[in-house]
């Protein structure tokens, strides 16, 4: 088993059947999937670009809010 430690869920979205998450902790973001129970799974290395561009696209939603 893993540490516990608090952090901030930035946001979680589902793509090809699993579940994401991305979260941080102390200013440092990190990415995992859902398992079936609840816990962190360690992502794969090919569903890393499909998270640094759903991750992208999210920061330029946020930044397009922060102008309005």
């Amino acid at each position: 088993k893993g540490n516990e430690h608090e952090g901030e869920i930035i946001f979680t979205f589902e793509a090809n059947g699993d579940d994401f998450i991305l979260y941080s902790i102390k200013d440092e973001a990190f990415a995992a999937k859902i398992d079936e129970n609840g816990g962190l799974k360690p992502v794969e290395e090919d569903e890393w670009k499909l998270i640094e561009k759903i991750y992208n696209e999210y920061l330029e939603d946020e930044e397009g809010k922060e102008d309005e």
